[in-house]
């Protein structure tokens, strides 16, 4: 009878542990609004990913389990900017958050990320040959890049076309450059959020960059307490394999990225979730 209910015991213990690594499938039917699982099996947790031929990704709520606000940013694109049928993009469709694109060209991907907030303003959109765009939306706001379109071939010698979200004396401002001529129709669009954490004016954001021909770049932000989102990326996205990227290292986010041509990279301003 005792060796019956250690074998019973042990079977039990045996199914507990194959239950905590064998991931479910679910339905969004079924999801929690919150629960960092999107439609497309994703290696990190919180991390969103799509590339292109696939649907776009699904990335929860645009509320939290306590309703409150919750926005995605981007952190990583990826492919050949070629024309203006290339986009990566996150956007908000009726009360929730997904990830996506278009493209006829090759290796277009992006990475996004979520995070709950006080509040969050529409999108703003500037496209070639506007000035900058003044987005001052309210006071603390934090704004990042939320949709790049079209051509990226840093067509000069400098490799000068970018797409940024800065802030500067007239406060954030939406702007960029191609160099592509009127074919390329550069287009980027931008959000702005009052996160819940009070913090010193938009203006002592850490701004952070990594640039082409350096090593990997770290913030002064903590992966614990800031968010680092897109912000500025510049250079030439002519191979397939063209990228600027985000990620978190084990204390501070990383900013690196590769085949840009000989100038090209990523800036973030970091701040306090």
């Amino acid at each position: 009878m005792r060796s019956a209910t250690l074998l019973v015991v042990l079977a039990l213990a045996l199914g507990a542990c194959t239950e905590r690594t064998v991931a479910p499938v679910e339905s969004i039917a079924t999801r929690h609004p919150d629960d960092g699982v999107s439609l497309q099996i994703q290696p990190t947790p919180g991390l969103y990913s799509w590339s292109q031929g696939n649907a776009p990704t699904y990335m929860g709520s645009n509320t939290n389990g306590l309703g409150q606000p919750r926005v995605c940013y981007l952190t990583r694109i990826s492919g050949k900017f070629a024309s203006f049928n290339e986009e990566v993009k996150v956007y908000l469709w009726a009360s929730s958050w997904y990830l996506g694109g278009s493209s006829s060209s090759v290796g277009i991907g992006a990475s996004a990320r979520c995070f709950t907030v006080s509040s969050y303003s529409g999108e703003d959109t500037w496209w070639e040959p506007l000035n900058q765009i003044v987005l001052n939306k309210f006071s603390e706001s934090a704004c990042f890049l939320t949709s790049i379109q079209g051509e990226l071939g840093g067509t000069t010698s400098l490799n000068g076309d970018y797409v940024k979200v800065g802030y500067t004396s007239n406060g954030w401002v939406l702007e960029g450059r191609g160099t592509g001529g009127s074919s390329s129709q550069l287009r980027a669009r931008s959000r702005c959020v009052k996160p819940i954490t009070a913090y010193p004016p938009p203006g002592n954001f850490g701004w952070t960059y990594w640039q082409t021909g350096f090593g990997p770049t770290t913030t002064s932000g903590s992966t614990t307490f800031n968010i680092c989102p897109l912000n500025h990326v510049f250079g030439a996205f002519i191979q397939s394999t063209s990228y600027v990227q985000i990620t978190p290292g084990q204390t501070t986010w990383i900013l690196s990225g590769g085949n840009l041509g000989p100038v090209g990279g990523v800036g973030t301003n970091c701040f306090l979730k």
